[in-house]
């Protein structure tokens, strides 16, 4: 068994809070009151034109953060870190900074992974996601469905590359059986009405097909372009666009 610590997730932006972390706090951001004045800061900072395009975008990044790492982790070390919304700060550098002691590492036998992965997972999304998601709907009215399929395109990124990185046919096996458990999990574990995230997952999570979203994560909004792309590489508008020339 691998210990795991915040530098084996460091690559998905999670780092430790220390005395100099400032940023909001997740779990202030799930009163509406203080998530308004976080958006409208964000929207200047990544200026965005108003903050449907500004939650649309930070659940993109967001989600990278809590729910790519923590699926990482399960996949490759067989274990991973809780990540409470109490234990969370968005800090000013768009990072997540967690307090390290307040967030259980939770590992476990090969026998008991099955069980111990569901309740890690309801917990991420029941209590983290999920609330993250209806405040920012809530909040600006921008799609829930929009919101859900941000958390989805991160699943299939991560499971394309793992799998495409990983030799050990054991270790592909256990990575496709999390994608498929997720893909074919129930609302509950989403404290949500269905799946929110089924429609959007790929059948297999390989990297032979293009596979284009079915909403617009609304990025080509933005009033800059800093990846310089105009368009994601799977967008629908972009997609239908192109066709069009």
């Amino acid at each position: 068994m691998i210990a795991l610590s915040i530098e084996q997730i460091e690559s998905f932006g999670v780092k430790r809070v220390d005395e100099h972390t400032s940023g909001f706090l997740v779990a202030d951001l799930l009163d509406e009151e203080t998530c308004h004045s976080f958006l409208r800061q964000h929207m200047e900072d990544i200026k965005a034109p108003n903050k449907k395009v500004a939650a649309s975008l930070f659940m993109k990044q967001y989600t990278r953060f809590v729910v790519a790492s923590t699926l990482y982790s399960i996949g490759t070390y067989n274990c991973a870190l809780s990540l409470p919304v109490q234990a969370c700060m968005f800090s000013r550098e768009r990072k997540l900074c967690v307090q390290e002691r307040a967030c259980p590492f939770q590992k476990w036998e090969h026998w008991e992974r099955e069980g111990r992965r569901e309740q890690l997972l309801r917990e991420l999304f029941s209590y983290h996601i999920t609330p993250m998601i209806s405040v920012l709907n809530n909040t600006t009215r921008v799609s829930a469905n929009i919101l859900w399929e941000n958390v989805a395109v991160r699943v299939n990124s991560l499971y394309r590359k793992a799998l495409a990185n990983e030799p050990s046919q054991e270790r592909q096996w256990q990575l496709t059986n999390d994608f498929y458990y997720l893909k074919h999990a129930d609302g509950d574990l989403f404290k949500w009405e269905g799946n929110p995230i089924r429609a959007y997952l790929k059948n297999v999570p390989d990297s032979t097909s293009m596979h284009y979203r079915q909403t617009c994560c609304l990025y080509h909004r933005l009033e800059e372009d800093p990846e310089g792309i105009g368009y994601c590489n799977n967008c629908p508008i972009g997609n239908k666009l192109a066709s069009q020339c």
